[in-house]
């Protein structure tokens, strides 16, 4: 099944969740789904239904230890609904509510495919020497940062 049209975050009919620290059994279910980890203690998990479907989810990772900022990880959008503005949405959304709770520096690392997805954002491009220490072994991957 392919969705057809664009994303609408103003219908009535999707839903955004945010949960913390009791992981839900649908969540567990959407991770299994989207082939990823279980949520860990301390993880901020955004998700997004519609019409009780599940189509996105993404994780904030406390980064290094308390204050040092999150890492966004596992961003993941249905297939049925990719090139819609889910996956923007869900960004947008849990930075803003995660700023709202805890405003620290929010950091993604991502192939460089996905520049122009975090640059709209308003991310930030960081060179090795100035991102934590725990991302500068990660190579393969750009980091980027959304400041505080």
């Amino acid at each position: 099944m392919t969705h057809n049209g664009s994303f609408n975050q103003e219908k009535s009919n999707y839903s955004l969740h945010h949960e913390t620290i009791r992981f839900s059994p649908k969540l567990a279910q959407l991770c299994k789904q989207a082939k990823q980890r279980k949520p860990q203690q301390g993880d901020q998990v955004f998700w997004l239904e519609h019409d009780s479907q599940a189509l996105g989810l993404l994780r904030l990772r406390p980064l290094d230890g308390p204050d040092q900022g999150w890492l966004l990880r596992g961003l993941w959008v249905h297939p049925a609904w990719r090139e819609q503005g889910l996956g923007s949405y869900l960004v947008a959304s849990a930075i803003k509510d995660i700023q709202n709770i805890n405003p620290l520096p929010i950091y993604a690392m991502a192939t460089n495919q996905l520049d122009g997805f975090y640059q709209r954002l308003g991310f930030e491009r960081l060179m090795d020497h100035n991102s934590p220490t725990s991302l500068q072994i990660q190579s393969k991957w750009q980091i980027w940062i959304y400041p505080s």
